[in-house]
């Protein structure tokens, strides 16, 4: 599984819209789709704060 299939699943797991994921990481709802289509990758220093739940 590649970044932008992690990234989609790890979205949709947790419920959350591309716009919901966007506003949380700060980014536009394209940059997200973009991410999510393999046409760029987000740059780690977005990711710092990103926590992921195991448990959902």
């Amino acid at each position: 599984m590649d970044v932008s299939e992690k990234l989609r699943y790890y979205r949709k797991q947790n419920n959350l819209t591309q716009k919901e994921l966007a506003d949380k990481l700060h980014v536009s709802r394209k940059t997200i789709s973009a991410w999510e289509n393999g046409r760029g990758y987000p740059d780690i220093s977005s990711m710092v704060d990103c926590k992921i739940n195991p448990t959902l």
